[in-house]
């Protein structure tokens, strides 16, 4: 009998959806890359001018982020799914500072990088973009190297910090292809809980559970796209991450759309 009851209580549990609890490194770019996983990233976002630039700029280290993400991902981390190899001879270039005229070649060796099939087409304008220094020191400056090591070290660490195969990892993996080609994050389309839905239930609404008139994950759930759709990105940020009851009435006053949406929530 009590086998019985374990069986039934383990199949339950496994039946479950896995929470992808997304960790961010610790580091500088650990909130960048929390923003992306949490799907709350905005290409443009804070640019008061210039904005063609930014979005050129940041799309750019986006793409290069993919492909060293998954270049040190084969390196630290087993693929075993359909997956692509791609094949390449880096060499080391040596460049003059000020003109990027070329004064010095070694060849490398060459490089071979499986990558899983669901990437690959983000994969593949990271890596053409990575395979073009001249292009890129001319359109992000001469530091590309420094960025090179800067978004392979970020990378490594987001694996460390979530683990090979994870729900938290693959929630990153899969919003950053999305904001490469040109979608909404998986929290956008509904496809994944966003981080205001799940503090919601971990909290009781902030302590207004006790008002509901509606089951508390329904009331999450509306909640949480009534929030999503009528409050700058920022504020998003600010109520999923302060999200305790001063900050939620607060951020539901700050429009009468977002304020009467939050309250038909309640009832």
């Amino acid at each position: 009998m009590i086998r019985t009851v374990l069986a039934i209580g383990l199949a339950t549990f496994l039946a479950m959806p896995v929470r992808a609890e997304f960790i961010a490194p610790a580091g500088g770019n650990g909130g960048w890359l929390r923003e992306i996983a949490l799907g709350r990233f905005e290409i443009a976002r804070g640019a008061t001018r210039n904005e063609r630039d930014v979005i050129a700029y940041q799309t750019r280290r986006l793409k290069l982020l993919v492909a060293l993400y998954h270049d040190v991902y084969d390196g630290m981390c087993p693929i075993t799914g359909p997956a692509r190899g791609f094949s390449q001879q880096i060499d080391l270039v040596t460049r003059k500072a000020l003109t990027g005229q070329e004064t010095d070649r070694v060849a490398g060796e060459p490089l071979t990088i499986q990558v899983r099939q669901e990437y690959v087409d983000v994969f593949s304008d990271g890596w053409a973009l990575a395979a073009s220094p001249a292009e890129l020191v001319l359109t992000m400056g001469p530091n590309v190297t420094a960025l090179f090591e800067e978004l392979a070290v970020a990378s490594r660490d987001v694996i460390r910090a979530n683990g090979c195969g994870s729900a938290g990892l693959e929630l990153f993996e899969r919003n950053l292809a999305e904001i490469v080609r040109g979608r909404p994050s998986l929290q956008r389309r509904g496809l994944e809980r966003t981080e205001m839905e799940r503090r919601c239930l971990d909290t009781g609404m902030a302590g207004l559970e006790a008002r509901l008139g509606t089951p508390l994950d329904a009331a999450c759930g509306c909640m949480a796209r009534q929030m999503w759709e009528h409050l700058p990105e920022d504020w998003v940020a600010r109520v999923e991450d302060r999200f305790v009851r001063e900050e939620v009435l607060l951020s539901a006053a700050l429009t009468p759309e977002s304020w009467e949406g939050v309250r038909s929530c309640l009832r």
